[in-house]
This record gives C-alpha cells, structure tokens and sequence, in this order.
C-alpha cells in the first residue's frame, strides 16, 4: 500500500477514535524488567502538639519487579519476599533510629505478567528529639541482597519564632483529603490538582505569610519542556492537630481534622498551597516564602514536576517527533524539525494539544498512551530485518488502536505467513502479509 495513503488513512482513523482509545488502554508493559522500576520516598515531619519532639512519618513505594519470584510450597502459587530498612543518623553521624519492615508477596503464576506493574506501599512511623536527621532507606530483595538505596533529609528551619519543616508534594481529591505524590521533591505531573503543604509550628500567633514560585532553569530533567514562570500565591492556612492517614491501593491518603486552639497555646499548622495546573511544566521551581510584616528574611525550598516513567520512546525527542510523523501533517512535520534544540520540546507538547482528550491538565493522556505503546513495538514486532518494531507496519497499527480483539496467523507452503488482525470496535481488520522478509500492510478490511 502507498506509503503516503496509508499515512493519511491511519491518521483520518486516530483522529475519529482517538478519545475512547485512550481512556482505557488495553496492554501492559510488562516486557522490559527495568521498564517500571521505582522504588521512592517522602519524608514527612512537624513537631508534636507541645512541641517537644518531631513526629517522623517516612512513606515509600517501590515497584515488585524489583523482587525475584518463585513458586511456593502452594501449588499454583508464586511468592517473595522484601525488607526495607530505614537508619537515622544525627548531624555528627551517631545512628538515632533503625528500623525495618519484612513483607512476603504471594501471586497467583496466572499472574505473572501483571507483577511488573504492580507497587508496594507502605510507612514507618515514629518520634525523636527535635533535630537535623540524614537518612538512609533501603530495599533488600531475596538473602538480604541490596537492591535500592534512597538518601533523604529531615532538616528544621528555625524562622522568627516559627519551626519550618519541609514542603509535603501531594495531590487533592476533594476538600479534606490529599494523596502524596511519594516522588521525593516533587509534584506528579500526571495529576491534577497540585497542593504543596509545608509543616508551621509557632509559640505565638503570626500574622500571613506570603508565597512566591518561580522556575529554575536547571536542566535536570531528560525532556526539556522548559518555560519562565513566576507567580503569587496566597496560601491557605489551617490550624489543625496532625493528620490522619491511610493506606489505599497504590496510594498514601492524608486527611485534616480542624483544631482550635486556646490563646497563648503553641500550635501546628499547615499551609497549604495550590500550583496552578498551567504552570505545570517539567523543571524545576523555588518556592519562596516571606512574612513582610515582622521578618526580614525569607526561606525558599527547590521542588521539581517530574513524570515519572516517562515512555523510553518519548525520551529522545527527534525519535518521538519522528514517530508523532504517523498522525501529523507534512508541514507540521517539517515545522518541528526547523525548531531550534531549546524550543523543539515546547513546539511538540504544544502540537499534541490538538489530540489532547482533557485540556484541564498540562499531562496528556492520548500522548502518554501514544509512546507506551511504541515502547512496547519496539520490542514485540522487531525482527532480524526490523530492528525498530515501532516503525513497522505491525508497529504503526498498534500503536494507533493498541491491541487487536483477535488475530489471526496462517503459514502457506511457501512459508509466507499472514497476519489479520480484527478491530471489532473500529469494524476493520487489518491484513499483513511477509515480504522481503517484513510484515507488510497489504490490506485494510471494513467488517
């Protein structure tokens, strides 16, 4: 079939299917062992209500392929079996707590593809004297063997007469309820509704703080989806006794039980801020906090937007514009090429807003599931002859409609085999057939 035909038609069909495509993707990416590895934390902590010690609360996650499963003395069973340590060190290197958690995991072997995405989750938590702490987190798989080491801080800022802690990266649901981002310092790109919550304890009353944000152009991030931004934010500040948490899923939920204090009283708040999901960018960002009223100084915390798991295909960007080739104009082709490096990146996110199923959010769905699925060509549909599955004809396929509803193999006495693929949703098959030793596209069906 004419290359330029062929083009046009997969686009016409991407563009009148795209939205229910993407809102439930169909496959896992499970062929990759490293692909989804992700072990994290987030410490959070504030003084206690009487303000002579610190409340530590250390979440973490990490992803189960890191772990070695084996079958069990249950027949159909598959188990393993992790420790994740976590060891306090003081300023001078004196070790204040150690602690440590011992999980088994048990699946059924009928699910042993979906382990790989699958994630842990889980806290430790306790009390210790009001102080700078380093701390050290790791996860041993199976005899003890280390596999991830994370490196973190607890560290207090004495402002005024108000105790600082760190900013908590969390997302909302609704009012009361917030899920942490668990992405060390940083915010989810993936989801909406940002809030940064930094810890106050204070002796006394003060009057309101003020917030700025301002980009930091610091070149940490594979994709350089950079722009300048600064902006005022009036946070929100409730005075509350500490939170309340628990476990769902995937995900650590926090919630805020309002308290009021008797005058005179120490007291802990949290001030909670909202990031505008327009200036969601992947960079990084200072948080700069000031009380122009009483205090000359100012305090500023560095956070970043990350995405974590960013599509391997979407982390080259001339391979990702390349691809994006399937469904966009020859001229908006060439209009990406003729960008300069420092603005290649914001022209291609820009364009793929045209196929973005909710503008509501700077994260696209349709591109996110896009590139996963050339991940997962380029690996299922190579051969000797095509080493990139993603540029195949096979490749292009999934890649715009994702997995078949069935497909179909046959071999003729001449060894030439044939592949049709049915598309019940979309009503087409699709007929490839090997030549020259390649899958080609030869025929697309309406059923």
């Amino acid at each position: 079939m004419n290359e330029i035909i062929m083009k046009r038609l997969l686009a016409l069909f991407f563009l009148l299917c795209s939205l229910p495509v993407w809102a439930q993707p169909d496959f896992e990416l499970n062929y990759i062992n490293d692909y989804k590895k992700t072990f994290t934390t987030q410490p959070i902590f504030y003084p206690t209500p009487r303000g002579d010690s610190l409340e530590i609360f250390v979440p973490f996650r990490f992803s189960l392929n890191f772990l070695t499963f084996e079958k069990s003395a249950v027949e159909g069973k598959l188990f393993a079996v992790s420790l994740v340590d976590l060891v306090l060190r003081d300023s001078t290197g004196v070790i204040r707590k150690s602690i440590n958690r011992l999980d088994t995991f048990f699946f059924p072997e009928s699910q042993r593809d979906t382990i790989n995405v699958r994630s842990f989750v889980s806290f430790f938590k306790f009390r210790l004297p009001i102080q700078n702490y380093n701390i050290e987190i790791s996860l041993f798989d199976k005899g003890k063997i280390k596999v991830k080491t994370l490196q973190n801080v607890i560290k207090i800022s004495n402002w005024g007469n108000l105790i600082v802690c760190s900013p908590i990266f969390c997302s909302s649901s609704d009012q009361n309820e917030y899920i942490l981002s668990l992405q060390s310092n940083n915010l989810d790109f993936r989801k909406k509704n940002k809030k940064i919550i930094i810890p106050i304890f204070s002796k006394t009353h003060f009057a309101k703080l003020v917030c700025e944000i301002k980009s930091v152009n610091d070149k940490t991030y594979n994709i350089q989806w950079n722009k300048p931004v600064k902006f005022d934010v009036m946070p929100q500040m409730i005075s509350t006794h500490p939170f309340s948490y628990k476990l769902e899923q995937e995900n650590i939920k926090i919630y805020f039980e309002q308290k009021t204090y008797a005058a005179g009283e120490p007291y802990l708040s949290f001030l909670i801020i909202d990031f505008p999901e327009k200036y969601s960018f992947l960079q990084s960002y200072d948080l700069n906090l000031s009380a122009p009223d009483y205090l000359k100084d100012s305090l500023t915390f560095r956070f970043g937007i990350s995405w974590e798991n960013i599509p391997i295909s979407l982390r080259n960007i001339r391979y990702a514009v390349d691809l994006f080739y399937y469904i966009i104009t020859d001229e908006e082709y060439k209009g990406l090429l003729d960008k300069r490096k420092e603005e290649i990146w914001t022209a291609f996110f820009d364009l793929w807003r045209k196929f973005d199923p909710d503008t509501s959010t700077m994260f696209n769905e349709a591109m996110d599931e896009f590139y996963r699925r050339a991940d997962y060509c380029y690996f299922n549909f190579q051969t000797v002859y095509e080493r990139d599955g993603a540029r195949s004809d096979r490749g292009k396929i999934f890649i715009l409609y994702g997995k078949p509803s069935v497909v179909n193999r046959d071999m003729d006495k001449d060894g030439v085999i044939t592949e049709v693929w049915f598309y019940y949703r979309l009503k087409k098959k699709f007929i490839f057939v090997t030549k020259d030793n390649k899958f080609q596209l030869v025929d697309i069906v309406n059923l």
